[in-house]
């Protein structure tokens, strides 16, 4: 528990110190952005999402072999992917608040929501250690950030955008495969196989199961998965008007 509480005082204050940096690279940068913090937060995120990717990734491919290891079964890599996505989520819910374009604030409630019940469900596993590979197969799901961080940043360079027009179409194409593959089919994938899961366990095992894994980190999943559909088809019908 000490070591735990340690390592997130340490990722939150780096996380801190990080944000400042890039915030203050923004000004820097990018002092024409329509918003300063949103390209501060889309600087953060060129090296905090890629991260994340690839450490949800080789958790999710080594703790997957069984029923028994995506419940119980831990990795370095799970370990540091649920504290960075804690520490971050906890930085981030004051940052939010810099962020002054109306779409920004129309969002901040949500973005709250959001941070909230991820630090329930994401911080259990870092002090309980149970469910890693549902939370790291779950974040999964940042790859689509890792896209729409290039394309924020784009956008507060209008200049640089105009010149790459071939590569922002990458870009989108790379953005709605993701959403599409990794939030609208991964996340109901998910909670269908983490209730086979939980039925296929011994009993002792089950017992061993709380809440934080079989209530709180469920409804984060549903939650995100519920607004992705939402701000998928809020942009096909903004699309089509």
């Amino acid at each position: 528990m000490a070591d735990a509480v340690r390592d997130l005082v340490v990722c939150g204050a780096a996380t801190a110190v990080a944000y400042a940096g890039c915030y203050f690279l923004a000004t820097r940068w990018l002092p024409r952005a329509p918003d300063v913090a949103v390209a501060g937060d889309a600087i953060f995120g060129l090296a905090y999402y890629p991260l994340l990717v690839v450490l949800a990734a080789r958790a999710s491919l080594a703790l997957g072999g069984s029923a028994h290891d995506r419940w119980f079964a831990t990795t370095a890599a799970s370990a540091a992917l649920g504290k960075l996505l804690v520490a971050r989520m906890v930085v981030h819910v004051p940052y939010i608040y810099l962020k002054r374009t109306p779409a920004e604030v129309a969002l901040r409630s949500t973005y709250v929501a959001h941070h909230g019940i991820v630090v329930l469900a994401y911080g259990a596993g870092v002090f309980r250690n149970l469910a890693h590979f549902w939370g790291a197969a779950a974040a999964l799901c940042e790859a689509t950030n890792v896209f729409l961080t290039v394309e924020e940043l784009l956008l507060c360079a209008p200049a640089a955008a105009a010149r790459l027009a071939r590569p922002r179409a990458a870009i989108g194409l790379g953005f709605k495969a993701t959403y599409v593959l990794l939030r609208l089919l991964l996340f109901p994938a998910l909670l269908v196989q983490q209730r086979r899961d939980y039925a296929a366990l011994a009993p002792a095992d089950r017992a061993r199961l709380g809440v934080p894994e079989l209530v709180v980190f469920p409804a984060a999943v549903l939650l995100v998965f519920l607004l992705s559909a939402k701000w998928a088809l809020d942009a096909r019908r903004k699309k089509a008007d």
